[in-house]
């Protein structure tokens, strides 16, 4: 008898929204059913996917304090300083049009990533408020939906995300425009060239570190927002997620090229590749 019940409760959230306004005794049961062995996924998945998250950066970390010539990060770096002196030396030239021009793109890429990013919170918000009371039903009758708390926190880590990624490339805006202005001080009016180089190269640095941290934030929405169905999907798209991240990040062409270790002095001032991103 049990057995027809549910079978019948499983028919009816075929045809109807799975609510318990809308189903009798048996669909009720199945609905009990069903959130509570997704809610037994969430204290397993859900934390597993967040330590391969965490797990990977930690150890992306590690590896550019320690091996910078083996990510990109580090790379790009050192390739900043190079540029940041060649700017210096001549200012008031075709150089001064190229910093220009160079500022200009990535104060661009950080608004738009910020405008967005405040957009998709302002819509989150919205749909927090207003369409949840709305349409609870059809989100919790969702596989993986859970309680209403619980479907409030997933919500909330969605908007956490893109608060995050707003706040992140608002500060790469605030060191671009510190370095369009540093750039342009001829290096011959420095009384010690070499430390206005690395300051220089310190504030276009953190710039593109929070642009960094800007753009992971956006990656990680994608698993929270696939949490919204289930812990699956969750952990899945983490593992898939740091895979992909991992061919993005490191990159042993530059190490493997270079015989004779001439890498550690390519930003022309005798500083190594690890001094130059010590300030990741």
């Amino acid at each position: 008898m049990f057995l027809e019940s549910q079978s019948r409760g499983e028919r009816l959230c075929q045809i109807f929204p799975c609510s318990p306004q809308n189903l009798g005794v048996s669909g009720r049961v199945y609905t009990t059913m069903q959130r509570g062995s997704s809610s037994q996924l969430d204290y397993v998945l859900v934390p597993l996917g967040l330590a391969v998250m965490v797990g990977y950066h930690v150890w992306l970390l590690l590896r550019i304090r320690s091996r910078p010539e083996t990510t990109v990060i580090g790379i790009n770096a050192v390739n900043r300083r190079i540029w940041v002196r060649h700017i210096m030396e001549d200012p008031s030239g075709k150089h001064a049009v190229l910093a220009v021009q160079t500022l200009r793109n990535t104060i661009m890429a950080s608004t738009v990533l910020a405008s967005v990013a405040i957009t998709l919170s302002s819509l989150v918000a919205a749909l927090m408020a207003s369409g949840a009371a709305a349409h609870g039903g059809l989100l919790l009758s969702a596989p993986g939906g859970g309680s209403e708390a619980a479907l409030a926190a997933k919500f909330l880590a969605v908007l956490v995300c893109f608060l995050v990624a707003f706040l992140l490339n608002v500060q790469s805006i605030r060191y671009y425009s510190h370095t369009g202005l540093l750039v342009n001080v001829p290096l011959a009016a420095h009384r010690r060239p070499a430390r206005a180089v690395g300051y220089v190269t310190a504030a276009l640095n953190r710039g593109f570190y929070f642009w960094s941290l800007g753009v992971r934030a956006y990656y990680f929405s994608c698993p929270v927002f696939l949490w919204l169905f289930g812990p699956v999907p969750m952990c899945a798209s983490c593992v898939a997620m740091v895979a992909a991240l991992y061919f993005l990040d490191v990159n042993k062409e530059w190490e493997d090229k270079d015989d004779d270790g001439s890498e550690d002095e390519a930003d022309g001032d005798g500083r190594s590749t690890a001094t130059v991103c010590g300030g990741v």
